[in-house]
Protein backbone atom coordinates (compact mmCIF):
# COMPACT_ATOMS: atom_id res chain seq x y z
CA UNK A 1 0.00 0.00 0.00
CA UNK A 2 1.26 3.49 -0.86
CA UNK A 3 1.55 5.84 2.07
CA UNK A 4 -0.15 9.23 1.92
CA UNK A 5 3.13 10.96 2.77
CA UNK A 6 4.08 10.92 -0.90
CA UNK A 7 1.44 13.60 -1.52
CA UNK A 8 0.36 11.99 -4.79
CA UNK A 9 -2.34 13.76 -6.76
CA UNK A 10 -3.86 10.61 -8.15
CA UNK A 11 -3.35 6.85 -8.08
CA UNK A 12 -4.66 4.86 -11.02
CA UNK A 13 -4.98 1.12 -10.67
CA UNK A 14 -5.98 -1.29 -13.41
CA UNK A 15 -6.49 -4.00 -10.76
CA UNK A 16 -4.22 -6.50 -12.47
CA UNK A 17 -3.07 -9.40 -10.32
CA UNK A 18 0.66 -9.67 -9.61
CA UNK A 19 2.47 -12.37 -11.57
CA UNK A 20 -0.49 -12.74 -13.95
CA UNK A 21 0.23 -10.35 -16.80
CA UNK A 22 1.56 -13.10 -19.05
CA UNK A 23 -1.99 -14.50 -18.99
CA UNK A 24 -3.63 -11.11 -19.57
CA UNK A 25 -5.08 -9.57 -22.68
CA UNK A 26 -2.24 -7.33 -23.88
CA UNK A 27 -4.55 -5.38 -26.16
CA UNK A 28 -6.60 -4.40 -23.10
CA UNK A 29 -3.47 -3.28 -21.26
CA UNK A 30 -2.15 -1.31 -24.26
CA UNK A 31 -5.52 0.39 -24.78
CA UNK A 32 -5.76 1.31 -21.09
CA UNK A 33 -2.30 2.90 -21.18
CA UNK A 34 -3.12 4.71 -24.43
CA UNK A 35 -6.42 5.95 -22.98
CA UNK A 36 -4.77 7.20 -19.75
CA UNK A 37 -2.10 9.02 -21.71
CA UNK A 38 -4.60 10.60 -24.09
CA UNK A 39 -6.72 11.75 -21.12
CA UNK A 40 -3.84 13.01 -18.94
CA UNK A 41 -1.28 14.03 -21.58
CA UNK A 42 1.77 12.87 -19.62
CA UNK A 43 5.05 14.61 -20.35
CA UNK A 44 7.08 11.73 -18.92
CA UNK A 45 6.19 8.10 -18.32
CA UNK A 46 8.43 5.99 -16.09
CA UNK A 47 8.44 2.25 -16.66
CA UNK A 48 10.71 -0.62 -15.61
CA UNK A 49 13.76 -1.47 -17.72
CA UNK A 50 12.67 -3.47 -20.77
CA UNK A 51 15.14 -6.28 -20.10
CA UNK A 52 14.29 -6.58 -16.41
CA UNK A 53 14.09 -10.27 -15.47
CA UNK A 54 10.60 -9.88 -13.94
CA UNK A 55 8.01 -10.98 -16.53
CA UNK A 56 5.33 -8.54 -15.36
CA UNK A 57 7.84 -5.68 -15.69
CA UNK A 58 8.68 -6.75 -19.25
CA UNK A 59 5.01 -6.94 -20.22
CA UNK A 60 4.18 -3.55 -18.70
CA UNK A 61 7.13 -1.90 -20.41
CA UNK A 62 6.40 -3.52 -23.76
CA UNK A 63 2.78 -2.32 -23.46
CA UNK A 64 3.89 1.22 -22.58
CA UNK A 65 6.20 1.32 -25.60
CA UNK A 66 3.48 0.06 -27.95
CA UNK A 67 0.82 2.36 -26.49
CA UNK A 68 3.02 5.46 -26.59
CA UNK A 69 4.72 5.09 -29.94
CA UNK A 70 6.05 8.55 -30.67
CA UNK A 71 4.72 8.70 -34.22
CA UNK A 72 1.16 8.84 -32.86
CA UNK A 73 -0.15 12.41 -33.16
CA UNK A 74 -1.72 12.38 -29.70
CA UNK A 75 1.46 11.24 -27.99
CA UNK A 76 4.23 13.58 -26.92
CA UNK A 77 5.34 11.57 -23.87
CA UNK A 78 8.95 10.74 -23.15
CA UNK A 79 9.50 7.23 -21.83
CA UNK A 80 12.13 6.67 -19.15
CA UNK A 81 13.19 3.21 -18.04
CA UNK A 82 14.09 2.83 -14.39
CA UNK A 83 16.18 0.28 -12.58
CA UNK A 84 14.58 -2.12 -10.13
CA UNK A 85 17.66 -3.39 -8.35
CA UNK A 86 16.18 -6.71 -7.23
CA UNK A 87 15.18 -7.55 -10.81
CA UNK A 88 17.29 -5.50 -13.23
CA UNK A 89 20.64 -6.83 -11.99
CA UNK A 90 19.74 -10.30 -13.25
CA UNK A 91 19.21 -9.14 -16.83
CA UNK A 92 21.40 -10.47 -19.62
CA UNK A 93 21.45 -6.93 -21.03
CA UNK A 94 22.95 -4.58 -18.42
CA UNK A 95 21.04 -1.46 -17.49
CA UNK A 96 23.00 1.61 -18.61
CA UNK A 97 21.33 4.77 -17.33
CA UNK A 98 21.79 7.96 -19.32
CA UNK A 99 19.57 10.24 -17.26
CA UNK A 100 19.79 10.97 -13.56
CA UNK A 101 17.27 12.86 -11.44
CA UNK A 102 18.52 14.65 -8.36
CA UNK A 103 16.39 13.56 -5.40
CA UNK A 104 18.70 14.93 -2.71
CA UNK A 105 16.04 17.39 -1.48
CA UNK A 106 13.49 14.58 -1.09
CA UNK A 107 15.86 11.83 0.04
CA UNK A 108 15.41 12.19 3.82
CA UNK A 109 11.64 12.15 3.52
CA UNK A 110 11.79 9.16 1.20
CA UNK A 111 13.83 7.22 3.74
CA UNK A 112 11.35 8.15 6.51
CA UNK A 113 8.37 7.01 4.44
CA UNK A 114 9.88 3.65 3.62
Amino acid sequence: SIKVDYNLKNIISLDLATMSLSFSDLNFLIEQIRHLNKKNKYDIVFTPYLYDIHTDHQIITHSVIVALKNFRKENKSKIYFYETISETNFSTKPFKPNTFIDISKEFRKKIQIN
